[in-house]
């Protein structure tokens, strides 16, 4: 089933956003407004995996702030660079209902079982 949290909450085309970390923790904030939007994004990922609730794999978005799984930039507040291996909002919420997540590219390049 494919699904994208960012197209459902803002829609498309929308503004890019960013995973910076703050005194809060985490959060997804608009490169256009400076806006948090963080609750829209984690309100979605639960409604999301709590009408889904047999989903035992998702393959996420490499390097989204709400899809990447391994892969997802962290910034600091002045935009500098701290990691490039984070969980997105979306697949925060994943791996925290203990669903398997997989960036796409690794998914992609994953030997056949």
């Amino acid at each position: 089933m494919a699904f994208c949290p960012e197209d459902f909450c803002y829609g498309t085309p929308r503004p890019s956003m960013d995973l910076v970390e703050t005194d809060e923790g985490k959060r997804a904030i608009s490169n256009l407004t400076g806006a948090d939007l963080t609750p829209s994004l984690v309100a979605y990922a639960q409604s999301f995996f709590h009408l889904h609730p047999d989903i035992d794999l998702v393959i996420g978005k490499d390097r989204s702030p709400s899809c990447g799984v391994k892969s997802a930039k962290v910034y600091d507040r002045d935009k500098n660079l701290l990691s490039t291996t984070q969980a997105g909002i979306m697949m925060e919420e994943a791996i925290k209902r203990g669903i398997e997540a997989i960036d796409a590219e690794a998914y992609l390049l994953a030997p056949l079982k």
